[in-house]
């Protein structure tokens, strides 16, 4: 957890930078990953909310 651009910075390092819709993190927004059997994380809340990604390549 971080403040600011830390925790913004830390979930682009987890995430290989692959969400786009990740922009608008809130300065007090929750976010949590959860590590997959890959070792890859994956985005699970965003901005105290559950993650679902937007676009065409959404799941």
């Amino acid at each position: 957890m971080g403040h600011g651009n830390n925790g913004k910075d830390l979930l682009k390092m987890l995430t290989n930078d692959q969400l786009e819709d990740t922009s608008a993190i809130a300065n007090t927004g929750i976010w949590m990953v959860e590590e997959q059997r890959s070792g890859h994380f994956k985005l699970e809340m965003f901005n105290d909310a559950p993650y679902k990604r937007s676009g065409a390549g959404a799941p």
